[in-house]
């Protein structure tokens, strides 16, 4: 895939350790969240090792957020539909609630830091799963992948990969790619602390 690039790393007084991650040190409201964007096939595990951080860190009093970005809008914004009627009027987002609430954002332009800050103004972590941000660290999920061929990305155009295949592994080590275990929340917790420079 030409044009995919790594993402460019905030300059970073340290990397971060162990020692911060849920100790109550967290950041000023002030401060961005810590984004990571998890890609990979479908069926490859991004939802189920956003699932396990997000259940990690919350358990830890880490304010956490996820986004997933899917490319079929559902029955939500089907011709007809109420929430598809307010954004022909002109509305920007539709909110659809009963026993549990739907955010429908209409966007020209994908999303980026600025957006994620506004939408999760609390959050310290946030998750986003099917989608790149300009600035935060991509982390290829390879489920079962065997091989580099197999996978949705190339390894150089990526910040991590979540693979235990050893042919994988040794491949992304070759090129500075991070190695991290499937469904290793801590690992995704440390790597995402270290590739931002700060703790949450």
């Amino acid at each position: 895939m030409k044009g995919l690039k790594k993402a460019t790393r905030p300059p970073s007084p340290a990397r971060a350790t162990v020692s911060g991650v849920g100790t109550g040190k967290l950041a000023s409201p002030s401060r961005r969240a810590l984004v990571g964007c998890l890609l990979g096939w479908s069926d490859s595990g991004k939802t189920a090792l956003a699932e396990s951080t997000l259940r990690l860190l919350t358990h830890r009093g880490v304010p956490c957020a996820a986004l997933k970005v899917t490319k079929h809008p559902g029955d939500r914004d089907a011709p007809g539909k109420d929430s598809r009627r307010f954004f022909d009027a002109g509305a920007e987002a539709a909110i659809l609630g009963g026993g549990e609430l739907h955010l429908s954002l209409r966007r020209e332009a994908p999303p980026d830091l600025a957006f994620l800050a506004r939408l999760f103004p609390d959050a310290r972590v946030v998750l986003v799963e099917g989608a790149r941000i300009e600035g935060a660290p991509a982390v290829l999920v390879a489920g079962g992948a065997e091989s580099e061929t197999e996978l949705k990305l190339p390894l150089d155009s990526v910040d991590a990969i979540v693979t235990d295949r050893p042919a994988l592994a040794d491949a992304a080590g070759a090129l500075g790619v991070a190695v991290l275990a499937p469904l290793d929340a801590e690992a995704l917790s440390l790597f995402l602390e270290a590739w931002h420079g700060r703790l949450f």
